[in-house]
């Protein structure tokens, strides 16, 4: 299991990269149901100009290597409030 602390230090550093608006903890490690082989899943809602398939990459060449498996999602504010 990966500790909440890491998680929130990571979560920190990529809204930084990113100046993101928010980065949000979604899935099973926001549930409090993850076990050893879960990942993190973050939502990062940022601006960004770039198509939403790219939006990531810049962030995952951060991590390298990855300090625990993630799932990052990149969305603009607009496509939250449209519900993406």
């Amino acid at each position: 299991m990966i500790d909440e602390q890491r998680i929130k230090e990571v979560a920190e550093r990529i809204g930084a990269a990113a100046d993101a608006e928010r980065v949000v903890l979604f899935g099973s490690y926001a549930r409090g149901d993850a076990s050893r082989h879960s990942d993190v899943d973050l939502m990062v809602i940022a601006e960004s100009d770039l198509p939403r398939f790219k939006r990531s990459r810049e962030l995952y060449q951060l991590f390298r290597p990855y300090p625990f498996g993630m799932d990052l999602v990149v969305y603009t504010p607009s496509e939250v409030e449209e519900g993406m």
